[in-house]
């Protein structure tokens, strides 16, 4: 699950929203901070109701992601899509296609839950723009009990570049996953890739509903339960 899909419930709470998109962030900005449920549960019950919200946040995107790797629905959109790749694109394409259908999902469902809310994206932004990045990263620091450096000033780009809206283009949405692949090493994608977007749009619009997990009941005050 990407970030919309783990925080779009909660952007009337700045920091539990922010504990969503945690690991995320740490994902990019700081790979070295491991981020691990038993380390975290504790510090639910922190005094300070920040870093109580914000370690909230941050089992509920481990609880999701868990729950969300699970379901039929991904796995089978992830064969469906891995194979289309292969039979669509270049050979350089195919031999990723797996890890392409896999990110794709996730940045797709964010674009079909946006879609069907056209100022979320402007409540999640505004949310965001709400927390002390400075204080974020000092409670994932005590939360994880980790150096954690980079993450205030990650949230800050994360803040300005603003590419949750990108998902909204194929094109602009193909510029960002290339950024993903790039980011762990690998090339880009070819020409062919962008013409089968549109489609693989629609089919995750379509099992939205049975990628989305009615709220797991990992968090002290967040109720709710499984589809």
């Amino acid at each position: 699950m990407n970030y919309l899909s783990h925080g779009h419930e909660y952007c009337d709470r700045p920091y539990l929203l922010a504990g969503t998109a945690v690991p995320d962030w740490l994902g990019v900005s700081d790979r070295r901070v491991r981020v691990r449920p038993g380390t975290i549960a504790p510090w639910r019950e922190s005094a300070d109701e920040r870093e109580a919200l914000i370690a909230q946040g941050m089992l509920q995107h481990l609880e999701d992601d868990r729950w969300f790797h699970g379901t039929r629905a991904f796995l089978e959109l992830c064969d469906e899509f891995t194979a289309r790749i292969r039979l669509e694109c270049s050979a350089e394409d195919c031999v990723r296609a797996s890890f392409v259908a896999h990110v794709l999902i996730e940045i797709l469902l964010d674009a079909a839950i946006a879609a069907e809310d056209r100022m979320l994206l402007a409540r999640y932004y505004a949310a965001i723009a709400a927390i002390d990045a400075g204080a974020v990263e000092k409670a994932v620091a005590r939360i994880t009990s980790q150096r954690v450096t980079g993450l205030a000033s990650f949230v800050r780009r994360f803040l300005s570049a603003r590419f949750l809206e990108d998902y909204r283009d194929d094109a602009l949405l193909t510029g960002r996953l290339n950024q993903v692949l790039e980011r762990v090493g690998l090339a880009p994608l070819g020409p062919s890739f962008l013409p089968l977007v549109p489609r693989f749009r629609i089919r995750v619009a379509a099992r939205a509903g049975a990628l989305l997990p009615r709220r797991l009941p990992c968090t002290r005050d967040l109720g709710g339960h499984r589809e």
